[in-house]
């Protein structure tokens, strides 16, 4: 009949539904998110809701269709009244918070872009100025990330013109942020490469302080050896390793830089280092 075609239709559909939900849970889950999964992701429900909506009973009465809210007798209904001022207003809720949630992307995003312009400068001061207002628009790690080497080179340059308090202050800040892009994305190789820059750049703007100048340094070994053991297949990390710890540790440099040029033969950074710790 046709009621049982209509409920084999909606049985589909819902499992259809369901299963195309789960297939975005676990390719977000065990890959990565992308645009067009985004897409499905917020566009599938909205098209699950309409379709089930518009799924109901057909009938005779072309005045109740056109006026849901009035009976038979032609008087307005007072029990359909109520829930649909509710609805109305949760909507324009949802729609306020969606597109205030929206433009607070686009704003970050926008200063954070700026940001890198002034990056590519060289012009710190105000990509850090810019990195601070996408922060405090919107937490990103990606944005806390770059935040922590700015913030360490700002702090160098101000330990150079004796400003010691306000140089502590955004060392401070620097370490703080690189330990909050660490807490949130634990397993981000990119993330232990700027830790270590980070923590180079306050070791060298501590060679005065021998104590903490070292502490630093060894952090940003340890950053380094965990971006190795979470991409060991990158020869950047191992070679940037052996660059760091060529003073220190030669011998160790000379067999990291064996096994980066293993990976990639024709790695010239790599090989260039190679030499100079030869001579």
């Amino acid at each position: 009949s046709e009621a049982s075609q209509v409920g084999d239709d909606k049985l589909f559909f819902s499992l259809s539904y369901f299963f195309l939900m789960c297939s975005i849970f676990a390719t977000n889950f065990f890959g990565f998110s992308t645009t067009v999964t985004n897409l499905f992701f917020y566009t599938l429900p909205a098209l699950f809701l309409v379709t089930t909506s518009n799924n109901q009973q057909p009938t005779d009465n072309i005045d109740v269709i056109l006026n849901p809210r009035r009976n038979s007798s032609g008087m307005k209904d007072p029990t359909t009244e109520k829930p649909h001022l509710i609805l109305s207003i949760c909507y324009l809720i949802s729609a306020i918070m969606s597109l205030s949630y929206l433009y607070n992307y686009f704003s970050a995003d926008r200063a954070f872009a700026k940001s890198k312009e002034y990056r590519a400068n060289e012009e710190v001061l105000n990509a850090y100025q810019e990195t601070q207002n996408a922060l405090n628009t919107r937490y990103e790690s990606v944005y806390a990330d770059q935040q922590a080497y700015m913030t360490a080179n700002l702090a160098a340059n101000l330990k150079l013109q004796k400003q010691t308090a306000h140089a502590n202050e955004l060392e401070r800040r620097a370490k703080l942020f690189s330990d909050q892009t660490i807490l949130y994305s634990p397993y981000n190789m990119y993330y232990y490469r700027t830790r270590a820059k980070t923590f180079y750049v306050l070791s060298i703007s501590h060679l005065e302080d021998r104590k903490k100048s070292k502490e630093y340094y060894e952090e940003a070994v340890i950053a380094l050896s965990k971006a190795i053991e979470l991409a060991p297949t990158e020869p950047k990390n191992i070679y940037t390793l052996a660059s760091l710890i060529q003073e220190n540790e030669p011998v160790r440099a000379k067999l990291l830089l064996k096994k980066a040029l293993k990976l990639k033969p024709d790695y010239l950074p790599a090989q260039e280092l190679q030499k100079k710790l030869k001579e």
